[in-house]
């Protein structure tokens, strides 16, 4: 842009200048090419992600300059509108010196202006593909997407991020979601190396408990990676036979690489220095950021899910004893209270007969009196009516 700049200032700069000038300045650069017949007809190539893509330098100028026709000016320099005569400062006519700041200038601050931006932020690109050529709906051609994602270079940038370390976390939010993984991250025993004075004494309470938990995750995640190692060294030998010698298995991506030997047992791990584990567990503790890479990232998610699974059982379990031995005691006070009302049902009957029997007792004995009664008043009649007649 500041060969073209240069070649708009001047009055007898031209596109055949201006690409004499890009070639003798560019083609050193890797990813600048020009071919004898591409100078001919003042082209060029740039390599890109998607490839060498060519360009032709024709009316360039030009377009840079963003200049009016002479008769649009002189219409604009007649008129009497107000408005119209305050942007006349701003009009650029046909061969104008180039005083203002040319299109690509303009594209330039611009593009800054958003670097900084996007600087101060934490931007998330939503990337647009093409199902199919055809613009047909419900048609998803996968070699077209496929062909697109590798273009835009989104397919370099993923493997270049797996490379190194793709997962980032800052130390607030690696605290907060690992947390689970060193319950007893207040303490340095069990969590840092018993052969090396890692001492945490001149770092504040948050920063002592962040590495006590990196250092606890790092060696959680050597001993899944290397019980995974073994179990794959076991099958690959039972695949080979029996009495295959054992054979040092070789990483199969650079993901997978580390600086360091793999130690073979948990206490040549432990001797290895805080920034050694680290690396040999696929992590790295930075000043504001944790570094993960792919694998180390898959153990640390795979034993969080392990712990949340048992901690959700847990809860689980304890729930539902809570629940069942509630429901236990209401189904014992329910039975209680039913046979509580079963046997006042049952003793209100029973009471009902007896009152019942007692009733007819009752009504027996006194009709068995007035019999008595009537009996003995008949029977004192008859003796004294005998009397009566004896004296008589």
């Amino acid at each position: 842009l500041q060969l073209l700049d240069e070649q708009c200032m001047v009055s007898w700069g031209s596109d055949d200048k201006f690409s004499l000038s890009l070639y003798s300045n560019c083609e050193k650069n890797d990813r600048f090419t020009v071919g004898s017949a591409q100078r001919v007809r003042n082209q060029f190539s740039v390599e890109h992600y998607a490839g060498p893509v060519e360009y032709t330098v024709e009316s360039w100028l030009e377009k840079n300059k963003d200049q009016l026709p002479a008769a649009s000016v002189e219409l604009l320099e007649s008129s009497d509108f107000e408005l119209i005569g305050q942007i006349k400062k701003y009009v650029r006519s046909e061969g104008a010196k180039l005083t203002t700041k040319s299109l690509g200038k303009q594209f330039s601050d611009s593009l800054k202006i958003l670097r900084s931006r996007i600087d101060t932020t934490v931007p998330h690109y939503v990337r647009c593909l093409k199902p199919n050529d055809e613009l047909a709906p419900d048609n998803f051609d996968p070699k077209e997407i496929v062909d697109q994602l590798r273009y835009c270079g989104v397919l370099e940038a993923v493997r270049v991020s797996r490379a190194g370390y793709p997962t980032r976390y800052p130390h607030d939010v690696f605290m907060s979601r690992f947390y689970m993984l060193c319950p007893n991250r207040l303490i340095d025993t069990g969590n840092l190396s018993p052969y090396h004075d890692e001492s945490t004494g001149n770092l504040t309470e948050d920063q002592k408990q962040l590495k006590r938990l990196v250092s606890r995750v790092a060696t959680d995640v050597w001993k899944l990676e290397h019980e995974v190692y073994q179990r794959r060294l076991s099958m690959e030998r039972k695949q080979l036979g029996e009495d295959a010698p054992k054979v040092q298995q070789q990483p199969k991506d650079a993901s997978d690489v580390h600086a360091l030997a793999r130690p073979e047992t948990l206490d040549e791990f432990l001797m290895l220095d805080f920034s050694s584990r680290c690396a040999v567990a696929g992590l790295q503790l930075g000043k504001t950021k944790v570094f993960l890479r792919r694998d180390a990232f898959d153990f640390i998610e795979a034993i969080r899910n392990e712990k949340f699974g048992k901690n959700v059982t847990k809860i689980s379990k304890t729930w539902r004893r809570h629940y069942t031995r509630k429901y236990y005691f209401y189904s014992i006070a329910c039975i209680i209270r039913i046979q509580c009302l079963f046997r006042k049902a049952q003793a209100r009957m029973k009471t009902d007969e007896l009152m019942k029997v007692f009733k007819e007792y009752l009504r027996m004995k006194d009709a068995s009196r007035k019999i008595a009664r009537s009996y003995r008043n008949h029977y004192a009649l008859m003796r004294e009516g005998a009397e009566f007649r004896q004296k008589k």
